[in-house]
């Protein structure tokens, strides 16, 4: 994701990608390289770029499929981790301005819009498919990144929130019980992600 203004940028990171085929977690390598995102970092502060950095809004769907899985002690320990990353490179740059992070990735308007079923020719209005989300959500990432707006398409109030040190206890909490709310108002919803789940499950051991 490329910045709006000069000497700045932002990066996007994952934290979860739902497996092709579903090994149980504990034996599924965790998939966002800090090592890579430090590197940048590194970059950022030697080059003096204004670095910002986003955990995209993956779908409703990917968090449902996630929990499930067993993948969600992962997301969070991979945002505890970022956070403490970002904190620890604020503490050996005291002069400079920390690099903010950003979570995308909860249960807003947003990411909890209802995905129509297959063969259906209904189309969402943020995503493509639960997986990829349209360039209008993109652009209220930016906003919330680089603190623009728009009067005409302002950013949800619910989209986005900084991450530190002294927040990420408080996202954490409130993204558990958000999905609380969200497997006890959408039962439908839940019911297709472990009906999948399980069809899947099945495929796997019919080919084995």
């Amino acid at each position: 994701m490329t910045g709006r203004k000069s000497g700045s940028c932002s990066i996007p990171a994952r934290l979860f990608q739902p497996p092709r085929k579903l090994a149980p977690a504990a034996s599924r390598p965790f998939l966002a390289s800090f090592d890579y995102i430090a590197k940048i970092i590194e970059f950022c502060r030697d080059k003096d770029i204004a670095l910002r950095i986003s955990i995209t809004p993956a779908h409703a769907h990917q968090l449902e499929i996630a929990k499930q899985l067993g993948g969600w002690p992962a997301i969070e320990r991979g945002k505890r981790d970022l956070v403490d990353l970002l904190y620890r490179d604020a503490l050996s740059h005291p002069g400079s301005a920390a690099f903010p992070l950003y979570e995308f990735e909860g249960y807003s308007s947003v990411t909890s819009e209802h995905v129509p079923p297959d063969g259906g020719r209904s189309e969402m209005r943020y995503y493509w498919d639960s997986s990829h989300f349209k360039e209008n959500v993109g652009d209220w990432i930016l906003d919330r990144l680089f603190g623009t707006g728009r009067e005409d398409d302002p950013v949800p109030d619910d989209f986005g929130v900084r991450l530190m040190p002294a927040t990420i206890d408080a996202a954490l909490d409130k993204i558990r019980a958000d999905q609380s709310a969200y497997q006890r108002d959408q039962p439908d919803e839940v019911r297709f992600i472990t009906s999948l789940i399980q069809q899947i499950k099945l495929q796997q051991l019919a080919v084995r």
